[in-house]
């Protein structure tokens, strides 16, 4: 059944971050910009032209990941690196 189209609301933590028009069908949502590194609670709300609404809630961790090393590249160096992990 058609339905035209919806509004999408995305919240994440509690925050409303985005709120758009959407065409009937599959969507893809980038949250990206919305999380950050810990748990986030995500509820995306999309409401068709009729009033109807779906809720979907669930929970993404996000892990901040990095990389560092004591290795000066402005001094010559000749041999191997040894680089521990």
């Amino acid at each position: 059944m058609e339905t035209g189209t919806g509004v999408l609301q995305v919240s994440v933590n509690g925050v409303i971050k985005s709120t758009q028009e959407v065409e009937q069908g599959d969507i893809s949502v980038d949250l990206g910009a919305y999380v950050s590194s810990s748990s986030n609670k995500v509820k995306l709300i999309l409401t068709d032209t009729y009033g109807n609404s779906r809720t979907i809630n669930f929970t993404i961790t996000v892990v901040a990941v990095s990389l560092s090393s004591p290795f000066d590249a402005s001094q010559p160096f000749t041999g191997s690196i040894v680089f521990p992990y």
